[in-house]
């Protein structure tokens, strides 16, 4: 495994970070979206006629435990992440993560899980379709990719358990964004979008004094409080927030 410089390292772990952000928002606005007591009723019809039971549920949050736990518990990363490890109740990979802790108003199997609210297959399927897995086969699953792996690293030192509720009112262990951490990548991430904006705007600056422009410009600043503090400050902007940002995001602890 190629391990690049720290320069690239980090920003590379930055968009990844965004990345996941983007991902916890589209699902966040899927499950606002989401008709549960229509996807619940069609459920119970299908159990009953021995059909397969899901609940269509959204399943990054599932997709996120999966990834975090390969990053701290998955020894032998060329071994599949299996169909039957995914299963309700299984030591390999439940460790209480998938756990459902309260109970709600369905119990469509009998076993208390998160994973029976979506379906084994469509949770590895769509780790594949995001480019964190490499598929195997539909029965052996598939086997979590170098990416996959930066997500987990991500996931075990910049998230954290909270508890969430579930449209039914379950209850579940969700992973959420440390805050510190949080904060620190939107610190980077507007940092960005200032310096970006500045640049265009020296740059602007530049071509009006070319064509010789500035000079009325410059006279209508003298009115003003000296710009050349403003200047100066405006610079430093962007190298105390990278460095807040930095303090921030790292170290990066497991814990």
């Amino acid at each position: 495994m190629d391990i690049l410089p720290f320069r690239l390292n980090f920003f590379k772990q930055v968009e990844l970070f965004l990345t996941l952000r983007q991902l916890d928002k589209q699902n966040d606005k899927m499950i606002e979206d989401y008709n549960f007591e229509k996807e619940k009723n069609k459920t119970l019809q299908e159990k009953a006629d021995g059909g397969h039971i899901s609940l269509s549920w959204p399943t990054w949050e599932m997709e996120k435990k999966v990834l975090r736990w390969t990053f701290l518990n998955h020894k032998h990363l060329k071994s599949p992440i299996t169909v039957k490890k995914m299963r309700p109740r299984n030591e390999q990979l439940e460790q209480d993560d998938f756990l459902i802790k309260l109970g709600g108003s369905i119990n469509i199997s009998g076993v208390m899980s998160e994973i029976i609210y979506a379906n084994e297959h469509h949770i590895l399927n769509n780790l594949i379709i995001r480019g964190f897995a490499n598929s195997v086969d539909y029965v052996n699953g598939c086997e979590i990719n170098q990416e996959g792996l930066n997500i987990g690293s991500l996931l075990t030192k910049h998230y954290k358990f909270t508890d969430d509720v579930l449209p039914d009112g379950t209850s579940y262990n969700k992973l959420v964004p440390k805050t510190i951490k949080n904060i620190g990548y939107q610190l980077l991430y507007w940092t960005a979008i200032f310096l970006i904006f500045y640049s265009v705007f020296f740059f602007s600056i530049n071509i009006i004094d070319g064509v010789g422009l500035l000079d009325d410009l410059k006279v209508f600043l003298l009115f003003l409080y000296p710009i050349k503090w403003v200047v100066i400050f405006s610079l430093l902007i962007p190298v105390i927030t990278i460095a807040l940002a930095l303090l921030l995001i790292l170290p990066n602890k497991i814990k």
